[in-house]
Formats: structure tokens, C-alpha cells, sequence
């Protein structure tokens, strides 16, 4: 089986650059025959990021020419299009800042209900530029990982010095609790978090440190991770948030406002 994996990161007229960077070809039918392998079919393939876990236009490239690869495949993969991680995020009121983090790009891959998922990490040395690749079963279970280095072209380095599409901060203008006037939400509705199976079994304990913006309505939205902890607790930390109901800030004009504010989930084991 032979996959064409055309890695198009030039624009205009400057001629097909899968020719001069073959490793892009070999990478793709790797990371094919395994996925064929396990014999599943919906596979969610997530922007690749870096370097240091930062968005960039060059990881968003590189992410659509693998899933333009997967579609065109004779395997025939259901590849779930970036609009529907989008709509999930929304769904789950949570902040696009989590997909830099592999357990909760796992955890949102579930939530898609894909069988596979597959996560890519940038790296820069020198003139070179090393692109990882992790793929997981719907479960978090390792599939396989691969490594290739490409020489980094101009046009290259241009977008990986290029904000990712759909990364502004569009909470940024929203103040945090208790500034421009705003008054406190009050919780009404703000129970803990249950820590998962795999996390009692290993009596696992800590805080996992959340910042949300209250809206209107009185729910949580753009959930973001300030501080993670490992097996399931920050997913734990999310779901229990996404339940809760707050008496919303009153802004100066008295009428209800949106405002930021820091949540701490603190797990601890019974004894």
C-alpha cells in the first residue's frame, strides 16, 4: 500500500515539496499500517503543537495534511473534521488551551467518540525541525510513536512564527471577579469532584487548579488547566465544573455579567 502524503507547505507556484522530503511519505505509511491494525475507523488527528506546546499556523498545516492523507487512503478512515473538535470544545464550554496537553486531548477524543486519536509535537533544532507523533486507542492505550526530521524550509519557519487560526484569547476583555465593578458569583451549585477509579487505586491525591468565566446564565465556560494532576483527575476536575450553577455577577449597571475567576478542586483520599 502506497500513501501519498503531500506535505504542502510552500504557497504560490513552488513546486510539490513531498519530492525533496520523502521522510514525510515514509511517515505516513507507518502511522497508516498501524492504525489498519486496530482495526478501527474514526480517528481524530488534532493540530500538532509547539515548540514549547505553542499554537502555530505551521502545526495546524501539518495536522490538515495528515488528515487529508487518512481520507485519502485506501483504508478509508472516518477522519473527524477540525469543525467538530470546534463544536466539542463549545459543547464541553471548554478553552481551546487544553489541546496542548495530550491526556486532555485524549479525554476530548472520547468525548468525539473516536476509536483513535492522534497527537503531533513540534520541535525546532537548529535548521531542522523534528515532528512527533503519538497514536492512542479511544482508551489512552499506546498505539505506536514515530519520529522524523525535516529540514526547515523559509516558508516553514514563517508559520511556525504564525499564530494558529482560532487561537486569539476572546476572554481577555471579560474582567476578573470582583474588577470593573462587577460583584461575586455565588455558588449555588458546586459539588466536588469524585476522584476516577484509576486514581484510588493508586491513592493518588492533589488540586487541580482551573480558571473558568462565569456567564450570565450562571454556568461555567471556557474552562482552561492552570495546574493538572495525572490518571483522570483534572478530567474529573472539568466534568464536576461543568455541573455547576452560580448566582451570576451583577455588573455596575446591576444587570448580570460574564467575569473570570479561579476554581481549586482539591482531591484527597478517605483513610
Amino acid at each position: 500500500m502506497r500513501i501519498c502524503f503531500i506535505f504542502v507547505l510552500a504557497f504560490g507556484a513552488t513546486p510539490c515539496v513531498h519530492a525533496r522530503q520523502p521522510q514525510i511519505d515514509e511517515l505516513t505509511n507507518n502511522v497508516v499500517e498501524e492504525l489498519i491494525k486496530t482495526h478501527e475507523k474514526a480517528v481524530v488527528v488534532f493540530d500538532f503543537v509547539g515548540p514549547d506546546k505553542k499554537s502555530t499556523a505551521l502545526g495546524q498545516k501539518i495536522a490538515d495534511d495528515f488528515r487529508n492523507a487518512l481520507t485519502k487512503s485506501t483504508a478509508a478512515f472516518n477522519v473527524i473534521d477540525p469543525a467538530q473538535i470546534t463544536q466539542a470544545l463549545e459543547t464541553n464550554r471548554v478553552s481551546p488551551q487544553i489541546l496542548r496537553e495530550p491526556e486532555l486531548e485524549l479525554w476530548l477524543g472520547k468525548k468525539l467518540g473516536t476509536g483513535i486519536a492522534i497527537l503531533g509535537e513540534l520541535e525546532r533544532d537548529g535548521e531542522n525541525l523534528n515532528i512527533l507523533v503519538d497514536t492512542y486507542q479511544a482508551d489512552g492505550r499506546p498505539i505506536d510513536e514515530f519520529k522524523i526530521i525535516v529540514p526547515l524550509t523559509d516558508q516553514m519557519k514563517s508559520l511556525l512564527h504564525t499564530q494558529a487560526n482560532n487561537t486569539t484569547d476572546q476572554t481577555a476583555v471579560i474582567p476578573a471577579v470582583g474588577g470593573n465593578g462587577n460583584s461575586f458569583p455565588a455558588c449555588v451549585y458546586c459539588p466536588s469532584a469524585k476522584p476516577s477509579s484509576q486514581a484510588a487505586k493508586s491513592h493518588l491525591q492533589g488540586s487541580v487548579l482551573l480558571q473558568i468565566v462565569v456567564g450570565p446564565d450562571g454556568q461555567a465556560y471556557d474552562i482552561r488547566v492552570v495546574k493538572m494532576q495525572p490518571n483522570g483527575l483534572t478530567e474529573m476536575a472539568i466534568e464536576a465544573v461543568q455541573t455547576w450553577k452560580f448566582k451570576p455577577a451583577l455588573g455596575p449597571d446591576g444587570k448580570p455579567a460574564a467575569v473570570r475567576r479561579m476554581v481549586e478542586m482539591n482531591f484527597h483520599q478517605n483513610k
